[in-house]
């Protein structure tokens, strides 16, 4: 944690480390994850999926979702092609930047930096068999060192 600059805080929260108030969502047990409900993505301002959970994981760097979603959410961004469909792997242009942005249960939406957007890719969980279910994200380091969690 030092050498990032990270912090690691057991039994309180640091004011320090965040501004404004604190979100509160709820999490699904059943999975054993910190899988958090009613999620939405947006992409330059307009929703692109909504409606599902995410599995925050930070022991994973890029991020996944289910193929339907994952096919909806490039369908919103110009010039997407499906590079390897047995993956289920998406790219598009580098310089095309857009915006990205999760959201949990209407509240504040946090932005995916641009440069996480070309590198970390959205695959489709199933082609991981990662057994998260038909309607959930599961969302890497890439994006979650990017806010201030609390669990």
């Amino acid at each position: 944690l030092a050498s990032t600059g990270s912090t690691l805080d057991l039994g309180h929260t640091n004011p320090d480390h965040y501004i404004g108030s604190i979100e509160y969502h709820g999490i699904d047990p059943a999975s054993g994850f910190w899988q958090v409900t009613g999620a939405k993505v947006s992409i330059d301002y307009t929703i692109g999926v909504s409606g599902f959970d995410t599995v925050i994981d930070s022991g994973t760097t890029i991020m996944y979702g289910p193929p339907s979603a994952v096919k909806t959410f490039y369908s919103k961004i110009a010039r997407t092609k499906l590079f390897d469909p047995a993956n289920g792997f998406y790219s598009f242009p580098c310089s095309s930047v857009h915006r990205v942005a999760f959201s949990w249960g209407g509240g504040k939406e946090r932005d995916v930096a641009a440069d996480n957007i070309c590198i970390a890719v959205y695959g489709t969980s199933d082609s991981f068999n990662l057994g998260l279910g038909t309607n959930v994200w599961l969302l890497g380091d890439r994006y979650v060192n990017l806010i201030c969690m609390i669990f």
